[in-house]
């Protein structure tokens, strides 16, 4: 892995030149914002009102947007400067520029930290994860959003499967939710809980056509709907996953 290469490609990414391979606009519009929704309802549903939350590769601060509700102690760090300016332009939020493999803050300052599409994007993912242990307080929470290396389609298909590896620009590295628990285990740390979703995938040309022809609520409940049916089907193999994790006391660490 270049770690030169992943630096330069951090420091100049925006939502205008992100490469978006092998994906639908029904994944991009539909897919992800609804994920979104549901990650932002854990994260909610886990953290008191006035906590103080980092949000690591925060982009132009989406999430905040989406967890304002619980009046947050929100800040973030973000390696692209044109990320920077946009979220600078839509919240009044601390910001700095770092990367998730150095965070500059100090020990357990945080009471939790939010890493939506980080680990899979950085350079080193164990250091990631190894710094948001460290600027956690005891007890205090991981959010990890990710794509799902073992999904069953990607199973299936797994010539398809890599060469999308292979032309990806953007993804460094590339996880299933048992990589990711295989993760926190590594660390120490405590799964609160996983849960899979986007089972459902057609042809792209299919589902640019459905993008044209149904309103977005409808094809939003379709999605919904065929998690629900699908996920006893495919455990553990939906496109995408949502996880929490916690960070121990010192004595109370689970065994390796």
């Amino acid at each position: 892995m270049n770690k030169n290469r992943i630096i330069r490609l951090q420091d100049n990414w925006s939502l205008d030149n992100s490469p978006v391979e092998f994906v639908s606009s029904l994944t991009v519009k539909i897919r992800w914002e609804r994920l979104k929704r549901i990650f932002a309802r854990l994260i909610m549903d886990n953290c008191r009102s006035g906590c103080r939350i980092l949000d690591i590769g925060s982009g132009d601060g989406d999430i905040f947007t989406r967890i304002a509700a619980i009046e947050p102690r929100y800040m973030a760090i973000e390696p692209s400067l044109a990320m920077i300016e946009r979220f600078k332009a839509k919240s009044g939020n601390f910001i700095c520029r770092a990367f998730g493999e150095r965070i500059p803050f100090k020990d357990r300052v945080f009471d939790a930290v939010i890493l939506s599409s980080v680990l899979d994007h950085g350079y080193e993912p164990r250091l990631i994860l190894q710094e948001a242990e460290r600027i956690l307080v005891p007890g205090g929470k991981m959010f990890f959003l990710l794509a799902n290396d073992g999904a069953w389609y990607k199973r299936l298909f797994k010539e398809h499967n890599r060469m999308r590896k292979t032309a990806s620009v953007d993804h460094n590295f590339f996880f299933s939710g048992k990589d990711l628990q295989n993760l926190l285990r590594e660390n120490k740390l405590k799964l609160i809980i996983i849960k899979h979703f986007d089972f459902l995938r057609l042809p792209l040309g299919l589902e640019e056509f459905l993008m044209k022809v149904f309103p977005s609520r409808i094809l939003d409940s379709g999605v919904s709907l065929s998690d629900k049916l699908l996920v006893s089907i495919f455990p553990g193999a939906g496109g995408s996953f949502i996880c929490a994790a916690a960070k121990l006391d010192n004595d109370r660490r689970q065994p390796a």
